[in-house]
């Protein structure tokens, strides 16, 4: 689905969505779909820790990438 909302924060683009997630609710991302009644939510330190994890094991070197269009 499309991520309307993170924390509290509206998502207009990605550069918003990282910012959000900088900054969990007490603890946990709360991530809100359009369309969808029900939130997805996080635990934000069991998400930090699976990221690495995953960034580790498939030999990813960073966790994002933003390249620049003219």
């Amino acid at each position: 689905g499309v991520v309307m909302e993170v924390n509290g924060v509206k998502i207009p683009n990605l550069g918003e969505l990282k910012k959000a997630m900088a900054k969990p609710e007490k603890g946990f991302h709360v991530i809100r779909f359009a369309g969808v009644e029900d939130s997805l939510i996080l635990d934000a330190s069991a998400a930090e820790k699976a990221n690495e994890e995953i960034l580790a094991r498939y030999g990813v070197p960073s966790p994002e990438y933003f390249e620049k269009t003219k």
